[in-house]
């Protein structure tokens, strides 16, 4: 049999439930990928360049180059991503967390064997940064309420890498010090923090044989049983049965397997399609971006700032990046080539106008420097401005109407009165409605004018004048497209949009909440306050149906298995969310363990406000 090889994170994921260890690296079935991995990847690069005593920010450090193959995945950190990057790596070397020693190493790899078995199991793994006393892992979090001392010490990964300094021989000492060097991701207040133990070399020594090589062994073993997909449900679930190993880090990305929504073999055809989708999209990027691989491989590590130096000279005489590296690729169509040289212009000085949209919030990082405060750099309303003034009451889209012309004028208008509010540049007001106007919603008024006499006589172009258009563009016909504009936002400025907006929805309290501050009683209001329990009764219901309509014929939620009942919850989380709406729970004084404590976790990933913790 061939070695098995395994990396911390993987007897990581075994130790809380073996079946989503089992089918991710032995079935090999395919997991998305999510969107915070990138801004890791990215931020660790730039770690890695300042202690490797290199420029941490070079042009084109933006772009994610694959760990492996050193290619350029096409992935692109936002403007505010790059803002908040810089900040986070900036207050890193300023505040002394990211320092550089002598004979320190970084991304070194190392190879453990695992001792008393009798096929070779290896496990392999990347130290971020090794000094002769310490080994370090950067973490890019959005809150250091998971990285405690206690934490840290039992972490198996940080034990892991000091045996491994042990055992090539890089520590000398008699103790070695583990340490996480957390960058929060707060856009607000972006801070680094320094979190340390010391751990003697006997105690990483026993932690590996006490923990570790038992793990390494039983995963051994379930390799060997040779388990067909159709199976799975033989391999144990959650190691804790709390539940949490299906919530954590975002969810589970195997939970419709385990639900029985999908067999395997359709999760893994679906999910193949989707990976090759984002191939496909992944390639096409890279093509628009860096040409073909000869260019790539010019673009990546020291030839980076020399490449785009290059691309930037040549892209103003209308080069095509293929050209400029000597490379023909025929596949490329003409428009990507003139794309860029046409766009170049419009996106380099967007200079603010000073005019701001009614729902602008004063001071908000995110718009406060676009062409018009309140709307992003796409033309659409700001979501954090419309979120933030929504929760606290202030003014938002709602009564408002907006047009966008083909050349970037802005018009806000009221939906009552017709007033205009805001007008960006001399555009008139009935030229740009008429811009925006389709063509199908200028044929109805004359539809509703052709029963009229001498109306069939006359020419067409006779009749439009007669039909003053301008009485249906008063009353905009088509209210509901009010906020949608001619420059359609991408798929992932409309996720985190959307998904800015969705956690500015509910808070959780795990402290008690004061009574008096609950001045309504409809669940789904800002100002309700509505314990856990009586979240957990209203959807109990709900929740009971759908576990019946899958083949449980209960009478009582609570007839159900404990598993299925944390199955159900995981799976309705965003419907629950939904129904709470922008309500504050009142989590105080649950039990640990209970369906209402799994509620609580299951909801905390919508939550824009968690005071306190779970204990």
């Amino acid at each position: 049999m061939k070695p098995l090889y395994l990396s911390p994170s993987q007897i990581d994921a075994y130790k809380r439930c073996q079946r989503c260890w089992w089918l991710k690296s032995v079935i090999k079935a395919p997991e998305p990928r999510k969107k915070t991995t990138i801004f890791g990847d990215i931020g660790h690069a730039c770690c890695d360049r300042f202690l490797q005593g290199k420029e941490p920010f070079p042009e084109g450090w933006e772009y994610e180059i694959n760990r492996w193959t050193k290619e350029h995945t096409g992935n692109k950190l936002t403007k505010a991503e790059q803002s908040l990057c810089k900040a986070l790596i900036t207050a890193g070397i300023k505040d002394g967390v990211l320092h550089r020693a002598p004979d320190s190493r970084t991304e070194q790899q190392f190879q453990l064997d695992v001792p008393d078995v009798d096929t070779p199991v290896k496990i392999k793994m990347f130290l971020d940064h090794l000094t002769t006393d310490a080994v370090e892992d950067h973490k890019f979090c959005g809150s250091t309420r998971y990285y405690s001392d206690k934490v840290l010490k039992n972490a198996l990964a940080m034990n892991l890498y000091g045996v491994a300094a042990y055992a090539h021989g890089y520590v000398q000492n008699d103790s070695i010090w583990l340490r996480y060097n957390l960058f929060v991701k707060n856009a607000d207040r972006p801070r680094t923090k320094v979190v340390e133990v010391e751990r003697t070399a006997q105690e990483v020594k026993d932690y590996f044989d006490d923990l570790v090589v038992p793990s390494c062994q039983r995963m051994l073993h379930l390799v060997k049983r040779d388990i067909k997909r159709d199976d799975w449900s033989s391999v144990a679930g959650d190691m804790n049965d709390t539940g949490r190993a299906c919530d954590a880090y975002g969810g589970c990305p195997y939970l419709p397997i385990c639900s029985g929504r999908v067999t395997v073999d359709e999760f893994i055809k679906q999910q193949t399609e989707d990976k090759e989708e984002r191939k496909t999209a992944e390639q096409d990027a890279r093509s628009l971006l860096f040409g073909g691989k000869k260019q790539q491989k010019e673009g990546g590590g020291k030839n980076m700032s020399r490449f785009l130096d290059k691309v930037r000279s040549n892209a103003a005489a209308g080069t095509p990046p293929a050209e400029q590296a000597g490379q023909q690729e025929p596949d490329t169509p003409e428009e990507v080539t003139t794309a860029p040289v046409e766009e170049a212009p419009k996106q380099e000085a967007p200079k603010p106008t000073g005019l701001a949209a009614p729902w602008y919030r004063e001071g908000c990082k995110a718009c406060s420097g676009n062409e018009i405060k309140g709307l992003s750099s796409k033309k659409s309303p700001c979501a954090i401005c419309c979120a933030m003034n929504k929760k606290e009451g202030g003014t938002t889209t709602e009564g408002y109407g907006m047009t966008v012309t083909d050349e970037g004028a802005v018009l806000i208008t009221e939906e009552d009165t017709g007033e205009v509010v805001l007008r960006s540049g001399d555009v008139e007001v009935a030229p740009a409605k008429e811009k925006i106007v389709p063509k199908e919603e200028k044929k109805e008024p004359e539809q509703e004018q052709e029963p009229e006499t001498e109306a069939k006589k006359e020419a067409p172009k006779e009749e439009k004048p007669k039909a003053k258009t301008a009485a249906p563009k008063e009353e905009e016909p088509k209210p509901e497209q009010k906020l949608k504009t001619t420059d359609t936002p991408t798929d992932a400025e409309f996720a985190r949009e959307a998904y800015e907006q969705e956690r500015m929805k509910m808070a959780i309290s795990y402290a008690p909440v004061r009574q008096r501050q609950r001045t309504s009683k409809k669940l789904g209001e800002s100002n309700c306050v509505a314990t856990v329990t009586e979240v957990m009764e209203l959807v109990a219901e709900g929740l009971l149906k759908s576990a019946n309509a899958k083949g449980a014929a209960c009478d009582d939620y609570y007839q159900l298995a404990r598993g299925t009942r944390i199955d159900m919850i995981s799976m309705n989380a965003r419907a629950i969310a939904d129904i709470v709406g922008s309500s504050t729970i009142d989590a105080s004084g649950m039990q640990r363990g209970s369906d209402e404590a799994h509620l609580c976790f299951a909801l905390e990933r919508f939550a824009g406000m968690i005071y306190g913790s779970q204990q």
